[in-house]
């Protein structure tokens, strides 16, 4: 009896075994069928164009002609050139020779075709420009893009740099010494200051938790990566609107009318009693000594892009935020931060272009994607005109006609 049972069970696991290798063969066939046949277009789903750079921490990865797609957002083409900034070959020595424009994701123009960003589009109003910017890249790092181009030989007409407000309102002095310390080409500069050759390899074993989940975005980012099927389902239910609606309320879509970034102090007035208020003081001497490096060091004219919030832009779903969450407190106000910002910066004797001013004398409604809070190409066309004048105007810098 016993032996039987035994075979039994041994059977049963068997069956299961066989069980679990035809469902993982059949799992790898639909996926190579999804992959190839019915939907390639997985590929160009949350492409990234960046890769590590010994000066800057990260950059473009050069000579690239890349699709990027997201279902309802876009589906356009990147191009980078050489030296891996966003633009055309044949471009190149003429940007190279005119205004630098360094920044994060909103100036390299995330979702948006070659001739969309508000940086090529300043030829169309006079100016020759080169678009240094990379995603995600900080104020430390532009700056260290600015010495790095400089190292190479190149000289601006004028420097812009933007200020995302998103995340970019913190305490730089652990970067004042970007603007003296040699670039070892190495990937020191970018590292952080004094950091180790051990603190930089208990860093990279720390990413090595990504590669796990530990919740259902960084699982639906890794799939929407990794997996046709997956990525075919999203773009299918993302053309469902009452499918794309559902999938935002019960929370398998993030809903960025509901999201806040950071601490609410940095929604609230920039008084004393704020204690953000010594970070907003650093950010904005950390700007002051960079308007100083590229005017002394440089010889050229400086000036500051100054990108809003998603609530910034949408004031109106923040309360709708505040309504939600049970939030009664006054004071609170998206626009805080953005006003504190503009006023030290100009305190300072910083000529500054308030991006979100911009977007509200433009008479766009939706400046932003539909489910991405990027500029749209309409906005970025108003922020193009805005910027060359400002480059005029505020910065006295004439046009290469």
């Amino acid at each position: 009896m016993e032996q039987s049972n035994a075979q039994n069970r041994r059977g049963l696991v068997g069956r299961l075994l066989l069980l679990g290798m035809v469902a993982f063969l059949g799992l790898a066939v639909a996926e190579s069928l999804f992959r190839y046949v019915v939907f390639p277009e997985y590929r160009a789903l949350q492409q990234t164009v960046m890769t590590h750079h010994p000066v800057i921490g990260h950059f473009n990865r050069p000579d690239l002609e890349i699709r990027r797609y997201s279902p309802l957002n876009y589906d356009v083409i990147n191009h980078t050139n050489s030296l891996g900034f966003r633009g055309l070959e044949e471009d190149m020595p003429k940007e190279l020779a005119g205004v630098w424009i360094l920044g994060d994701s909103n100036t390299f123009g995330a979702g948006v075709a070659d001739d969309e960003t508000y940086v090529d589009r300043q030829k169309t109003h006079g100016y020759w420009a080169a678009n240094l910017s990379s995603e995600g890249l900080a104020l430390e790092q532009q700056l260290l893009t600015l010495r790095h181009f400089r190292q190479l030989g190149y000289r601006p007409r004028a420097v812009l740099i933007t200020l995302s407000l998103n995340s970019r309102i913190m305490d730089y002095g652990p970067y004042l010494d970007y603007f003296t310390k040699p670039l070892s080409g190495d990937g020191e500069n970018a590292g952080g200051p004094g950091k180790t050759a051990r603190a930089t390899l208990l860093e990279q074993v720390d990413t090595l938790k990504e590669l796990v989940p530990t919740d259902f975005m960084a699982l639906r980012s890794r799939l929407i990566k990794s997996s046709a099927i997956y990525g075919w389902l999203k773009v299918g239910i993302m053309g469902v609107p009452a499918l794309r609606e559902w999938t935002k309320d019960v929370g398998l879509r993030a809903d960025l009318d509901m999201q806040v970034k950071g601490s609410l102090d940095l929604r609230r007035p920039f008084d004393a009693g704020n204690p953000k208020l010594p970070l907003l003081r650093s950010t904005a001497d950390f700007v002051g000594r960079f308007a100083d490096y590229v005017r002394e060091e440089v010889g050229v004219p400086f000036g500051v892009l100054v990108f809003p919030t998603y609530h910034q832009i949408y004031p109106e779903k923040f309360g709708a935020y505040l309504k939600r969450e049970g939030i009664t407190e006054e004071g609170l106000d998206p626009q805080n931060s953005r006003i504190a910002v503009l006023k030290a910066l100009r305190e300072r004797g910083i000529a500054a272009l308030d991006v979100k001013s911009v977007f509200d004398y433009s008479g766009i409604g939706e400046v932003t994607f539909p489910d991405d809070a990027h500029p749209n190409a309409e906005a970025l066309g108003a922020l193009s005109k805005a910027t060359a004048a400002f480059l005029g105007r505020e910065l006295g810098v004439a046009t290469d006609r």
